[in-house]
């Protein structure tokens, strides 16, 4: 299988170039010609740095892509396509012979790099990849790996079309979605303030499908400047009791990461006066998110004395990376000696070694 979220993430090494004078192509030779793991490992990371500025170059990373399956040697080819200069009409045509090839693989990777390069003679292709209608629900139900290989051929080019022409894709995408929930991820991560609407009335409908594609918006990894787009719509659901009580939560996380130091202070007052406890713990959720060092006392609170065995829990593994390992101890020792659940008692032993904490 290809996995989607290997293509959609590249290597974080990718963000910066290579200084190296040594280039794409001649990186690519080294790999091929070297068997030790260790070296291979090397160029690979060099690789994932190093910008293609040559035909020769983007052939070299479409022959590593295509030859070696590796999560790694494929991640690496994609980081560095990346780095391709979008100015470079001249290697369009190279973009456009891969997607003609029948492979799934080929097209995946043309894919890349026809979206970086925004080539638009390839843009009806990609299109018409996108409108297919998928064979299963989820790729992990293709049997075939071919077939599966195709099934990530469709959604690249949905994810592909959302980061293109945002306002023309997000209707296929919500169609598609209905044949495959893991679309509406796409909505998420790169349509989020568009789509907003959507997902709120998918979270709120009774069909457990539509639930599901909401989930999967919800959890997808949204820009902050999107989330801050529409902070205030989301901290308005929060509020709302009526409000679907996933909605709620997934909207408090995303509150809690977009949020200023100023506006933290803001939800600190507003969880402090709040009389409902389900409203109350949706605003420590959006503070928990925040993972800001002035919501320790109220961790340290939650985790003494919240009513939810599994809420205390969670915030004394936030307090873990918060804390001191001295003040940790503390808190693991009350909590070892004085929680009402044998699991928590059991996690706070040794000084919360059973939480990761050495």
């Amino acid at each position: 299988m290809i996995p989607g979220i290997l293509l959609l993430a590249p290597l974080a090494a990718a963000q910066m170039t290579d200084p190296s004078p040594t280039g794409v192509k001649r990186l690519h030779d080294d790999f091929v010609e070297t068997i030790e793991e260790a070296p291979r490992t090397g160029i690979l990371e060099r690789l994932a740095r190093t910008q293609p500025v040559s035909p020769a170059d983007v052939d070299a990373l479409y022959d590593l892509f295509m030859r070696f399956p590796d999560p790694r040697a494929r991640s690496a080819a994609i980081s560095s396509l990346q780095l391709l200069n979008p100015s470079s009409p001249y290697l369009e045509p190279l973009f456009e012979r891969y997607l003609d090839q029948p492979e799934p693989e080929s097209k995946l990777f043309a894919i890349k790099g026809v979206l970086r390069l925004r080539d638009e003679h390839a843009y009806p292709v990609i299109r018409a990849l996108a409108e297919k209608k998928f064979a299963q629900k989820d790729a992990a139900e293709v049997v075939m790996q071919g077939e599966r290989n195709g099934w990530w051929v469709q959604y690249e080019a949905l994810a592909a079309l959302a980061q293109w022409r945002p306002e023309q894709a997000l209707p296929l995408l919500v169609k598609k979605s209905a044949e495959a929930p893991a679309v509406a991820r796409l909505i998420g991560t790169f349509l989020w303030a568009q789509g907003l609407p959507q997902i709120s009335k998918w979270a709120a409908s009774p069909a457990p499908e539509d639930r599901e594609r909401a989930q999967q918006a919800l959890e997808a990894p949204a820009p902050t400047s999107a989330l801050r787009q529409t902070r205030s719509a989301m901290l308005a659901a929060m509020r709302d009791s009526n409000a679907p009580q996933e909605l709620r939560h997934q909207f408090a996380v995303k509150v809690g990461l977009s949020s200023t130091p100023s506006e933290i202070d803001d939800l600190l007052a507003e969880h402090a006066a709040l009389k409902d406890d389900k409203s109350k713990l949706f605003f420590a959720t959006a503070l928990f998110a925040t993972r800001d060092k002035k919501i320790v006392p109220i961790l340290e609170d939650y985790a003494k004395s919240s009513q939810d065995a599994n809420v205390r829990l969670g915030a004394l593994i936030q307090l873990k990376d918060m804390l001191a390992p001295k003040d940790f101890r503390q808190v693991t020792d009350w909590v070892e000696k004085n929680d009402p659940d044998e699991v928590n008692r059991s996690a706070a032993a040794d000084g919360g070694a059973k939480l990761g904490r050495p």
